[in-house]
Formats: structure tokens, C-alpha cells, sequence
């Protein structure tokens, strides 16, 4: 138990060091993308530094299935504390790879320190750190390759811009790309169809694809790309966006049903349509009766309501003077100077006997007292009487 306890403790120890010494080196750029040219060689470089408080070794090393042709003028060298050294590597491509992205790593690690006395009693393997090598090898013919699908933050009445960034990843130009996207509502239901700009894109070329649409229904919408160049199709997945515009939109409005001497409460659930967040938002209560008089008021609490977020706010009526009937209520919703309306509806019903009972159980168990009372009265009565005849029929 003792010496499994002794191996744990060396064993955190080393992997201490071995964090500690991955973390003391640094490097920059952190990966290389660099592009296949058959029997040809391309230099590179990257710069380390350590943050030791003394020269540390450290050797060089690559890593993938294009770790044999990845050449170091030295493997090993001595980086001088807090101070950045530059370091160069030769990539000798081979006459043919296979098409698409291959990963490769650089590494830098610290040397294995020896002993006190020169020996080689220090840790044998020390950690490092490496950067990423992805190497592209073009495919035969026309590939683009999607890097990004960008739609701008859109407003009511002003264009909403959709940009497709593509990569050429083929050997041949691409002589005409263009995308159509298909637009929906929230619910999936078709509203229309745009086109980009047409672009020409060579090899090894980034470009973007632009369309706009412009709408003046605020809302969530889903957009559906097809990408085309040179008959071939490239689906690009659909992504959410909404149009906004600074409106609070009331879609919900409730009373539930109050009985005679209650206080009503309204609850109204709002939704807010713009892009960013609209402060001290609250509503207020105007009840009208059958002939349309105003027989009331309320007003709820106040909220700031986040972008494209909900809340529920509650208005209290004080009904407990009104007579039983149908009452017209209009909320007024007041927000960054501008309102929206919604009406409703609250009934004053009158209360049940059962409701009655529930509300006043001493009543109600008073009432049962007596009505057990006048039971066993009669009980007793009739029983008596029977007494009575059964002595009467004797005689």
C-alpha cells in the first residue's frame, strides 16, 4: 500500500514538471495553412521563447504522414529566457498526395535534463508544445469548398445582406458561381426566392457571394442556400436570422373569470420585436362598462424588456364595488414613446351556494348543526309518539 502510494506521488510529481515545462515555452503562429506543390521545396518559419529563469535546450521534431519530408537545419538548440528565437523548416514535397486536408505538427520540446553529476538520471521525456500544419493538396477539377454563411442584422424596410464566402479548392477556375436562397417564416412556410452576384473564382481564391431582401414584417426567418458553379450544387445549411424594428408586440391578453366582491387580474404577456433592449416598458388598464362609461383603471410594474425577449406583466382592478356583467377592458402598452393595444374581456359572475359555503365554513357547519338537530327532534318526537300509542293500545 505504502510503495503504490510512493509510485502516485512520483508519478504527480513528474506531471507537474512535465506541465510546468510545457507551459514555460511559447510559439508563434500557432499553425501554418500552406498548399501541396508536387517535387517542390517551401521554407517556413516560426519563432519560440521560454520563461525559465535559465537557457534551456530544446530539440525539434515533426509529426503526420509528412513528418519524413519536414527538414530542420538543427534539431536542437538552446533558447535563451524571455528573449524570441527564430527557427526555419524546409517542406520537401512529394510528386503526389492524396486530395484534401492533411494534418501535420511542429514540435518544440525542452530536452531531458541529465543529474547532478552529469549522468543521465533526469526525466526522459519532456513536454512541449506544437503547431498545427495543415497542408491542402487542390482536387482535380472545379471544388469549392463553403467557409462561411454571414446574414447582417436586418431591420423593416432595409436590406437584409446575406454573404457566402467560398474557397476554390479545385485545379480549375470556377467560371460561374452564384447562390439561391430560399427564404421561409418561422413556421417553415415559403415566403421567396433571391439570387447572389455572379463570380468568377480561381484556384486557391476566397470570394463572396452578396444577395439582399428587404421585408416590413418583423420576425424570425429561416435561409435555405443552394450554391451552383458550373453544374455542380453545393447545399449550404440553413440558418435562423431575424428582421427587427421597435416594436413591442402584445400576444397574449387574459382575465380569468372573477366572482362578485374579488379583485380582477390581467395578465399581459409581451414580446419584443427589436434588436436591442427597450427600458421602463409597463401597461396600463382602462374598464368600460355595457353603456361605455369608464367604471375603472390599473397600471403593472415596470420592466425592461431585453432584445427579442418576452415578459408577463399583471395588472390589478379593484372590481369589488361593480355589480355582476361583461366589462370591456383595453390595455395600453407604453414603450420608447410609442404604445400598442389590446382588448379584453372581464366577468364578474355571481357567486355559487356551494361557493358560498366554501367561503363561510362556520355557516355552512352551523347550518349542519341544526338541519342534525331538527333530525334527531324528529326522531325522538317519533319515537315518543310510538310510546304513547303502544301504552294507549294496552289500556
Amino acid at each position: 500500500m505504502i510503495l503504490q502510494l510512493r509510485k502516485r506521488l512520483v508519478l504527480a510529481f513528474i506531471l507537474l514538471i512535465l506541465i510546468q515545462e510545457a507551459s514555460s515555452i511559447g510559439v508563434t503562429p500557432t499553425n501554418f495553412e500552406v498548399w501541396f506543390e508536387p517535387d517542390k521545396e517551401a521554407d517556413y518559419r516560426f519563432a519560440a521563447r521560454v520563461r525559465e529563469t535559465e537557457p534551456s535546450n530544446v530539440v525539434l521534431y515533426a509529426k503526420g504522414d509528412l513528418s519524413d519530408n519536414i527538414i530542420f537545419p538543427v534539431n536542437e538548440t538552446e533558447l535563451v529566457p524571455e528573449e524570441w528565437t527564430d527557427f526555419n523548416f524546409t517542406i520537401k514535397f512529394p510528386a503526389l498526395m492524396a486530395p484534401g486536408l492533411h494534418e501535420n505538427r511542429v514540435g518544440i520540446a525542452g530536452k531531458a535534463k541529465s543529474g547532478p553529476d552529469g549522468g543521465g538520471t533526469g526525466i526522459g521525456v519532456i513536454a512541449g508544445v506544437e503547431i498545427l500544419l495543415y497542408v491542402r493538396v487542390p482536387f482535380q477539377g472545379r471544388f469549392l469548398e463553403l467557409k462561411n454563411f454571414e446574414i447582417s442584422t436586418g431591420e423593416v424596410n432595409k436590406p437584409v445582406e446575406f454573404l457566402i464566402t467560398v474557397r476554390n479548392l479545385g485545379k480549375e477556375k470556377v467560371d460561374d458561381a452564384t447562390a439561391r436562397i430560399t427564404i421561409k417564416d418561422g413556421k417553415g412556410e415559403l415566403i421567396g426566392t433571391i439570387t447572389s452576384d455572379s463570380k468568377q473564382i480561381e484556384p486557391r481564391e476566397t470570394s463572396t457571394l452578396r444577395a439582399e431582401w428587404t421585408t416590413s414584417s418583423p420576425g424570425e426567418y429561416i435561409a435555405e442556400a443552394l450554391l451552383i458553379y458550373d453544374n455542380n450544387r453545393l447545399t449550404v445549411p440553413p440558418k435562423n436570422f431575424r428582421v427587427g424594428d421597435l416594436l413591442v408586440d402584445i400576444y397574449n391578453v387574459s382575465a380569468p373569470p372573477i366572482k362578485k366582491g374579488e379583485v380582477a387580474k390581467v395578465n399581459v404577456d409581451i414580446r419584443s420585436m427589436w434588436n436591442l433592449q427597450i427600458d421602463k416598458v409597463y401597461a396600463d388598464l382602462i374598464v368600460k362598462d355595457a353603456s361605455g362609461a369608464q367604471v375603472g383603471e390599473g397600471v403593472s410594474q415596470t420592466v425592461d424588456l431585453g432584445k427579442w425577449s418576452t415578459a408577463s406583466l399583471l395588472i390589478y382592478w379593484d372590481s369589488k364595488a361593480m355589480p355582476v356583467g361583461d366589462y370591456t377592458g383595453n390595455v395600453v402598452l407604453h414603450y420608447a414613446g410609442k404604445t400598442s393595444e389590446k382588448p379584453v374581456i372581464i366577468q364578474i359572475k355571481n357567486p355559487s351556494i356551494f361557493a358560498k359555503l366554501e367561503e363561510n365554513l362556520l355557516v355552512a357547519v352551523l347550518i349542519g348543526v341544526v338541519i342534525l338537530m331538527m333530525i334527531f327532534n324528529l326522531v325522538i318526537l317519533l319515537v315518543r309518539r310510538k310510546k304513547n300509542n303502544d301504552k294507549n293500545e294496552k289500556k
